[in-house]
């Protein structure tokens, strides 16, 4: 690879590509696994996760709600 260096105000050179360099190209092969692992927020996941959020409270409140009921009837605790 060529590289033509360039000096800006008497300081240390930079170096400028030469356009006439030639790249060599990989030339991968595709994934096997595609975009299936590539992940973009959508409106409907925020909708997905607004009621996954809504499912957890409302069962966090089941729960509250049946430990409150055995403690309040403790002779139901003995069988």
């Amino acid at each position: 690879m060529a590289l033509i260096l360039a000096t800006s105000n008497g300081s240390s050179p930079a170096p400028v590509a030469n356009p006439e360099t030639n790249r060599r190209t990989a030339n991968y092969q595709p994934s096997i696994w595609g975009n299936t692992f590539i992940v973009s927020h959508t409106p409907e996941d925020e909708i997905t996760l607004a009621h996954k959020e809504q499912q957890l409270e409302d069962l966090k409140g089941e729960v509250r709600r049946e430990l409150m009921a055995a403690a309040s009837n403790p002779s139901k605790q003995l069988t």
